[in-house]
């Protein structure tokens, strides 16, 4: 195909010369510039660790309504889902726990001073067009020394218009409904405002009564002071001066009331506590490329964010939470040749908490300092990748990483990959300060992670377009490890430390693209995790299951697209001690949806129905809270 048109534009420009060279009196008319491409190898191949990624078009398809629903099908990944659409959800990266999990909206972190837990059931897919997960170390080293702190990073890219000549703005809306009074309409405005700013605007409603019934001592019950309703507000401002100059300035305003049903246990009826959370944040990024050596960006970010808890049976233990944080940050990168890089990255952050209680308030505060060195060498046969994390705040760690990835033969699509890690946490401020069970005492964790795997990925003919297979073996040891534990409620937490623990598992990925007669295709994908997690007494972590695995199939038609997905998730135990009365059963989790879209000249129609639990399935992820069992939900979206 290359070569034949290659061929064609050289027999073009044969032609032209030749009529110039007859008649000087026929016009010349200037070709325009023909693009050449070629398959490359894919950044996750030549990573130095494990890199996922979901586009918006897979997204739509694994009946994911939040990003918490994305993530479950990520290898290595666990999410702790409370139940219902107001949940608290949660991930857990290899077991380490859901403070070792950076969240980047756009390239900047989320921060959370009261738990360093981020609920990613605030973050919404109608406007992202991409979700991807870093496991252990990211080769990107143009980025904020933050992004580089913990072990595990999931980054959340929203949707880009980009404006041309015949279209200057663009349309999207939508709205979704199901079961248990689902609602959840979406709307979105893009427009070029000049040459070289654009602006997109969106908004987001989300209410539902959540009164699912599940059961209980042999009982159908149904989950009651469920309620939540959710909107979402957000702006986004693109500047782009030439081809080296870039502002980007977004501001996202969160709201959510929720009623939390607490747990599912014999004589708790009715629960009577309610949360309110107000979220704001504005962050701004200008990135230069000076020259052809050296590049520059710097961030700004102010975050604030509201918390009132209420119980309606005992009003004495209401409490309403306060933080702030203004953060700033400026990375430098140097490239030295065409495979040699090294960056500088520095970031400064100052947060307060506020907490008012009934008996006493408290009001601490926090002032961090991260500094990051980092290097890179790439080839298409070897990639190494270090970097020195000085964190400084009371005290100094510097956190080490080193990650190589290497292509044995050039023949064969195989890379082999492994790296360390030093990861240092320190307690966070509802670690430290909660009321109900204070605990000055805690100590900072320190995390060393190892990794070895490899992965191979190619085409093989017409028929099988792709495929992949990778194994990673990993061991983790986390000293002074930090474990939070709700009693009876997801405002109520029990904080400690474990000692050390030890976390040693086996990752398995698998993908094929399948072309079929008819222009149908088929991708089936698959991922395994076989896992120890013991502390120093050889005990079992609560919640960490040995056996867990996730997959889908999409099959796509001329006339619609068809899905499947599964979670399946081993036996756990909610205490240390794996005694039958402390079992939380294993489950396997079923969705089928279809999905069809219209193209026309100047929109697209897309509608959705998805089956949810398809095997209407009583299980819990949290012991005594209860999942939804079967449900169903059906989606249009326009977009103009």
């Amino acid at each position: 195909m290359v070569k034949r048109l290659l061929f064609s534009i050289v027999g073009i420009i044969g032609i032209v010369q030749n009529s110039i060279a007859q008649s000087d009196t026929i016009k010349v008319h200037d070709l325009q510039e023909v693009e050449v491409r070629a398959s490359a190898p894919s950044a996750s191949f030549l990573a130095t660790a494990p890199q996922q990624a979901f586009s918006s078009d897979k997204l739509e398809k694994i009946n994911a309504l939040q990003v918490s629903d994305a993530m479950k099908y990520f290898s290595g990944v666990q999410v702790k889902d409370y139940g219902g659409v107001g949940g608290l959800k949660t991930v857990s990266i290899r077991s380490l726990g859901a403070n070792y999990t950076a969240v980047a909206y756009d390239g900047m972190t989320v921060s959370d001073y009261q738990t360093g837990q981020i609920d990613l059931g605030r973050f919404s897919l109608d406007n992202v067009a991409q979700v991807r997960l870093n496991t252990g170390g990211s080769d990107d080293i143009f980025q904020p020394a933050r992004n580089q702190a913990l072990s595990g990073l999931i980054q959340i890219v929203s949707q880009s218009f980009i404006p041309t000549e015949t279209k200057r703005s663009e349309w999207k809306a939508g709205v979704k409904t199901g079961s248990w009074q689902l609602f959840n309409p979406f709307l979105s405005h893009s427009r070029a405002l000049n040459d070289v700013f654009t602006l997109r605007c969106s908004g987001e409603y989300l209410s539902s009564k959540g009164d699912y019934p599940y059961r209980l001592d042999n009982e159908e019950r149904r989950r009651n002071h469920s309620e939540v309703t959710n909107q979402r507000w957000e702006a986004h401002l693109t500047g782009k001066f030439g081809k080296n100059k870039t502002l980007t300035f977004k501001s996202v305003y969160f709201d959510s009331d929720r009623n939390l049903p607490g747990s599912a246990i014999s004589g708790n009826t009715y629960a009577g506590e309610r949360m309110k959370d107000r979220n704001i944040f504005s962050q701004i990024n200008y990135t230069q490329y000076l020259t052809n050596r050296w590049s520059f960006q710097a961030n700004a970010r102010f975050d604030y964010t509201a918390m009132q808890y209420s119980h309606l049976l005992y009003p004495e233990i209401g409490s309403r939470y306060y933080q702030r944080e203004a953060y700033l940050s400026a990375t430098v990168l140097y490239k030295s040749s065409e495979h040699l890089s090294f960056s500088w990255a520095n970031d400064g952050s100052y947060g307060d908490f506020k907490a008012i209680h009934k008996d006493k308030s408290l009001f601490p505060s926090r002032c961090l300092w991260l500094s990051a060195l980092s290097g890179k060498y790439e080839t298409p046969v070897l990639t190494l990748n270090a970097s020195l994390l000085s964190q400084l705040e009371q005290r100094q760690h510097v956190s080490p990483y080193l990650g190589i990835s290497l292509q044995p033969l050039n023949s064969l699509p195989v890379r082999l990959r492994a790296y360390y890690k030093n990861t240092y946490r320190l307690p966070t401020f509802a670690d430290i300060y909660y009321p109900t069970f204070p605990n000055t005492g805690l100590k900072p964790e320190n995390a060393h992670q190892f990794n070895a795997g490899m992965t191979f990925a190619t085409a093989c003919g017409e028929r099988v377009s792709y495929l992949s297979v990778s194994a990673d073996a990993y061991y983790n040891k986390v000293q002074n490890k930090i474990v939070a534990i709700p009693i009876g409620s997801l405002a109520l937490w029990s904080v400690r430390n474990y000692g050390e623990v030890s976390i040693q598992g086996l990752d398995l990925s698998g993908t094929i693209h399948v072309r079929m007669p008819a222009r149908c295709t088929l991708e089936i994908s698959g991922n395994y995790t076989l896992q120890d997690v013991l502390n120093e007494n050889r005990q079992r972590l609560r919640y960490t299951p040995r056996h867990f695995f996730t997959a889908f199939a999409f099959f796509k038609t001329p006339w619609c697209d068809l899905n499947y997905t599964l979670v399946y998730c081993g036996n756990r135990y909610y205490n240390e001690t794996p005694a039958w009365d402390y079992l939380v059963r294993r489950y396997a989790d079923q969705g089928f949806s279809i999905n069809k879209m219209w193209q026309r000249k100047h929109y697209r129609l897309h509608l959705s129905a998805e089956c949810l639990n398809l095997a209407d399935l009583h299980y819990e992820v949290v012991h005594a809270y209860p999942m939804p069992g079967r449900s169903f939900r059906l989606g249009v979206k326009i977009i103009y």
